[in-house]
């Protein structure tokens, strides 16, 4: 039961993820969760197999991604979009998003110059 303890070691340091389910025949097993996202109502999943050695990791986190390898003393590989690679019709389609990076940072500086003027007027 070695095994187990070391899977539920490594599903606790990835203490952002919900854990869900999981799959396969002790010690070969693969489990599934979720991780919240914070500027849209949906959530991004993650996937850990450890019937590999290192455990092999997938997600949909773009946010997350790098900080699992890290987690898990993996090489990053950037996540990207089916669409990116190839055009096919069962695709998710994305809603626009209204407030790009670009846009909330000018927002941030525009704000900021607000504070420090009602600051010089004080």
């Amino acid at each position: 039961m070695e095994y187990k303890k070391k899977i539920v070691r490594t599903l606790k340091k990835l203490s952002f993820v919900m854990w869900d389910r999981y799959f396969g025949k002790a010690p070969n097993l693969a489990f599934f969760g979720w991780i919240n996202r914070e500027y849209d109502s949906y959530k991004d999943f993650v996937l850990l197999d450890f019937s590999v050695r290192p455990v092999w990791f997938a997600t949909s986190s773009k946010e997350y991604s790098s900080k699992i390898a890290d987690i898990l003393n993996q090489e990053h590989s950037e996540c990207k979009r089916v669409e990116s690679f190839c055009d096919l019709p069962n695709v998710i389609k994305l809603k626009p998003n209204l407030l790009s990076e670009k846009s909330v940072e000018s927002f941030g500086k525009m704000v900021k110059g607000f504070k420090e003027q009602n600051e010089v007027q004080k």
